[in-house]
């Protein structure tokens, strides 16, 4: 692979992990509804931790892709395992799936020959 398919291929992983994170998010706003203002903001900073956690491991591993994808693995891993996603293949694609592959693809691509 040479090395401009292989940065390309590097931020395409990056951008997958990015997605996830705003996908997890997505699951935070289901707090906004009931209950004082400050609950409800507590609630979503609380709710939103899973994605800040893919954001702020996206921008801080940015330039070692092997360690991010190490990162994204074991969130996929721990994912699965917590809520049992392994029981359902459904909920294992759509929540253990994406980290996974993203971390498994930065990984290979971030090691060195």
């Amino acid at each position: 692979m040479g090395r401009s398919a292989k940065d390309a291929f590097i931020l395409a992983m990056k951008l997958v992990a990015v997605a996830y994170g705003l996908f997890l998010m997505l699951f935070s706003l289901d707090v906004f509804g009931e209950g004082a203002i400050w609950e409800q903001v507590l609630g979503f900073v609380i709710h939103s931790l899973p994605s800040i956690l893919v954001f702020a491991s996206v921008a801080a591993l940015g330039r070692k892709p092997w360690v991010l994808g190490s990162v994204l693995i074991a969130v996929a891993l721990f994912l699965s395992v917590r809520f049992r996603l392994y029981e359902e293949a459904i909920r294992f694609a759509t929540i253990s799936l994406p980290p996974l592959l993203a971390g498994l693809g930065l990984v290979i691509a971030g090691r060195k020959l």
